[in-house]
């Protein structure tokens, strides 16, 4: 992926004498952001949750010992690394659907996308 953008830059920027400004910079820059917010989303629901397994068990039949315990991979269903991919996704997308964005609004959109991300 990073080569079909560095390739489209370089092409785009090669019949005249084209520097990269700010608005190049970010077309590339906010779907790479967005990536980052989606791998942050699932990596976040992919912390292993401890079992205490100390207690007893419902399904093991006293004195046979040819039973074996299986245990269950459970995943956290909510992490701040998740919050955090959810808000990165949230703010870019609402920010994407506005032409004028200030650092102010910039700041609001990611209160607001925080305050979603944790509903």
């Amino acid at each position: 992926l990073s080569t079909r953008i560095y390739s489209a830059l370089n092409v785009a920027a090669k019949g005249a004498n084209v520097k990269l400004n700010l608005l190049s910079l970010k077309d590339v820059g906010v779907p790479l952001l967005i990536a980052v917010g989606v791998f942050s989303m699932f990596r976040g629901r992919r912390f292993v949750m401890e079992n205490d397994t100390s207690g007893g068990e419902d399904n093991v039949v006293v004195g046979d010992s040819t039973t074996t315990t299986v245990q269950e991979t459970i995943y956290h269903s909510w992490t701040w690394t998740f919050w955090f991919g959810e808000t990165l996704v949230m703010t870019l997308f609402i920010a994407n659907s506005f032409e004028k964005r200030s650092p102010a609004l910039l700041a609001l959109f990611t209160t607001i996308s925080g305050i979603f991300a944790l509903w």
